[in-house]
């Protein structure tokens, strides 16, 4: 069998032969997408499980920081029905865009080698149909009856033959899409990334939300405490002060009977004061009597002091006269005293000169 297949296979023409290296290549190409797309997932899972162990603390990947920080904030936030499988495709879209595409080519390459194996054999049944009906225009119907049986098997066997050879591009494209399927089925992208979505799943439900939903239940306590303790302190400040209140209360009796008993005895100082009120108005009018009359006698001696005021003007005037005659006399005896020191003098002088023109003479 497979002697004669690769005997076909050496009857295939060029474009057969290239329809088979293209099965050939894509089969390749999906090959080692295959193994690049199971390897990222691969890793990804181990990433987690990393750090689910405690081996390493933050992730590496930014997907996986993206998707779990959207996870809590949506817990935060107050929703209680999260779509998990929403964020992680959301995540797988935004970051993994070179997966996806592989996963895409992934979902085609059997259909693709199917359909480069079909385009093979149209390709060749409809060569070997044309080669056919170009050797029956050819053949004259004389010929055809002279030589109709060994002719007629002749363009049977070849017609045979290139339809064997076309129906060898399927058999390639079928073969390959066989060995694709059952190698994906043992070494799969998919399997690993359903896998992955699977534990990233129970990492978020189950370890992130546990860790929220415990972070929350510890602030709810302590504010729950917080409230609590705040309702006992309210409670005793009431308690005080109602207890306060009744204090103040009775407090208040004592105080009303001590202040009745203060207005009555406000009463009594209020008639008490009336009439030491009426005995100062008496008093007051007796005062103003007094005052009327010592405000004329005031006025009295005011005209009397204005008077010696004017009296003590004109003697000062007088004295200011007296002082300044007595001051011309002061200087009119210093003339004289003057006059009467230097007689002696001149006296002397005059006997002086006479005693000289006698001796002269």
């Amino acid at each position: 069998m497979f002697t004669t297949l690769a005997s076909l296979y050496s009857q295939m023409g060029l474009s057969g032969f290239i329809i088979t290296v293209f099965i050939t290549i894509v089969f390749i190409i999906g090959f080692y997408v295959n193994i690049l797309v199971r390897r990222c997932y691969i890793s990804l899972s181990q990433e987690l499980a990393a750090f689910c162990d405690g081996d390493i603390s933050e992730f590496k990947s930014d997907m996986l920081g993206w998707i779990v920080e959207e996870y809590k904030e949506g817990l935060i936030g107050g929703i209680n029905d999260i779509n998990t499988p929403a964020i992680i495709d959301l995540g797988i879209e935004a970051f993994l865009k070179p997966c996806n595409t592989g996963e895409n080519f992934l979902r085609k390459v059997n259909g693709l080698m199917i359909t480069l194996g079909l385009f093979g054999t149209f390709l060749g049944l409809t060569s070997a149909v044309g080669d056919i009906g170009n050797m029956m225009s050819q053949t004259t119907a004389e010929t055809l009856m002279s030589e109709a049986g060994a002719t007629t098997l002749k363009l049977l066997v070849s017609s045979f033959k290139g339809m064997s050879v076309a129906f060898l591009t399927s058999l390639f494209g079928t073969g390959f899409s066989i060995a694709f399927t059952c190698i994906t089925t043992f070494v799969s992208a998919h399997k690993a990334k359903s896998l992955f979505i699977s534990q990233l799943e129970e990492f978020l439900d189950i370890r992130i939300a546990g860790e929220i939903l415990e972070n929350q239940n510890k602030k709810e306590k302590a504010e729950i405490q917080v409230i609590s303790q705040t309702l006992s302190n309210t409670v005793a400040l009431f308690s005080k002060t109602v207890t306060d209140y009744t204090g103040e209360l009775s407090f208040l009796t004592s105080f009303n009977k001590e202040l009745r008993q203060n207005l009555w005895q406000a009463e009594n100082l209020i008639s008490s004061f009336n009439q030491a009120l009426d005995k100062t108005s008496n008093a007051f009018n007796t005062s103003s009597i007094l005052i009327g009359e010592c405000s004329g006698q005031f006025k009295n001696l005011f005209l009397e002091l204005k008077n010696y005021s004017q009296w003590c003007e004109a003697m000062n005037s007088l004295l200011s006269e007296l002082s300044k005659k007595i001051d011309d006399a002061n200087q009119d005896r210093a003339i004289y005293l003057k006059t009467i020191n230097e007689i002696p003098d001149r006296l002397l002088n005059y006997t002086e000169a006479a005693v000289a023109r006698i001796e002269k003479e």
